[in-house]
């Protein structure tokens, strides 16, 4: 298994973590089997060197880093990157990791969802609102930040300046670690209220895992102006 090291700008950790590929041998080819789709095979052309079966820019090849770490690294006029060596607990740890965000965002979502429902038709009471939304609200904030950033569309010289696209990243980022806050704060100071042990279960999993994904952006930087990446 290898693990990809792109450059940790824009969103760079995020391919770092979901980007893994395990490479094998199969006759003359090499397989690189991403975590989703199709393996890419690359037909073998000498001195442990690979090309694209179906173009001829881009070479690929094994080697080894300043450390002596064995790398898998790719070169082309588009600009390359390179794969390190790992293993398969590193690799299955960081996706579990990875499905228990997507997991805590796509719950936050419904749990909001439903409190709205149940809120119209007073089955709960309106003081436990916040807890329940202020997570579905991070979450979408999060998307409506992160969309500019994976729409295949985008021109990322854009990024460099104050604009409409940088500007919708910055507050939707921003949004998202302020909504993460509320939700946390609102969690701690009515958890009296809250009078089933599955709800303090699921809205603590929630509130709580959206705060370490506001933390971890935030470390990577991603909650400062784009401009500035």
């Amino acid at each position: 298994y290898y693990r990809p090291m792109f450059v940790p700008d824009r969103y760079g950790f995020l391919l770092n973590i979901l980007k893994d590929v395990s490479i094998k041998m199969d006759g003359n080819q090499l397989l690189v089997k991403p975590l989703r789709g199709w393996p890419l095979p690359l037909s073998y052309t000498g001195i442990m060197n690979f090309r694209i079966s179906f173009e001829h820019d881009e070479m690929y090849s094994f080697g080894y880093d300043q450390d002596g770490n064995r790398i898998f690294m790719s070169a082309a006029p588009r600009g390359g990157t390179y794969f390190l060596q790992t293993t398969f607990a590193s690799v299955l740890i960081k996706r579990s990791l990875a499905f228990i965000g997507i997991l805590v965002l796509f719950l936050s979502v419904v749990v909001g969802v439903l409190s709205v429902v149940l809120l119209g038709l007073r089955k709960i009471p309106a003081r436990q609102l916040p807890v329940r939304i202020f997570p579905a609200l991070a979450t979408l904030s999060l998307v409506f930040g992160l969309w500019p950033l994976v729409d295949s569309d985008s021109n990322y010289l854009s990024f460099t300046e104050p604009n409409a696209v940088t500007l919708t990243i910055f507050f939707g980022m921003l949004s998202f670690a302020i909504f993460a806050l509320l939700g946390l704060s609102f969690l701690y100071s009515r958890w009296h209220e809250l009078t089933t042990t599955g709800a303090k279960v699921i809205f603590a999993f929630t509130s709580v895992g959206i705060a370490i994904l506001a933390v971890v952006f935030l470390y990577h930087g991603m909650m400062s102006p784009v401009w500035k990446w």
